[in-house]
């Protein structure tokens, strides 16, 4: 279960871009919490939300569903996952990929991606990101 302190590292991260210093925050979590109650990580994410809200930023996030770890998954979490990245326009809420559906030599120890599993991965970012935000990847070669 998570303590905070991928919190405190992103807060302390976004803190000197300032409210327009990034485009998009890409949010790629949960493969630890298998035992975290679904109503607690779903209000632990949107008061996360609300805070950097608060503090000017208006970039969207995206929820990756994110709950695979070795042969385990989270249904829970990732229904919680789905329904934050579906649910919530007014906060600026969207969708991210799917990630636990990667099947195939894409995983190194079962949580971790492998070289393979990265590329896989950047590219169902990518897929959802070129269509959503004008310009993103202009200065980019694909």
């Amino acid at each position: 279960m998570s303590k905070g302190d991928a919190y405190q590292t992103f807060l302390a991260r976004m803190k000197p871009l300032g409210t327009r210093g990034f485009r998009a925050v890409l949010w790629h979590q949960g493969e630890s919490d298998r035992e975290t109650d679904r109503e607690a990580y779903r209000a632990t994410f949107l008061a996360m939300v609300r805070h950097i809200r608060d503090s000017g930023s208006t970039a969207p996030f995206y929820v990756a569903r994110a709950t695979r770890c070795g042969d385990l998954s989270s249904p829970e979490i990732n229904q919680v996952q789905t329904e934050l990245g579906l649910g919530h326009p007014q906060l600026g809420i969207r969708p991210g990929p799917d990630t636990d559906k990667l099947i195939g030599p894409v995983w190194r120890d079962g949580c971790h991606f492998t070289q393979a599993g990265l590329v896989r991965h950047s590219g169902l970012w990518f897929e959802i990101l070129a269509g959503d935000i004008p310009g993103l990847f202009e200065h980019f070669e694909h």
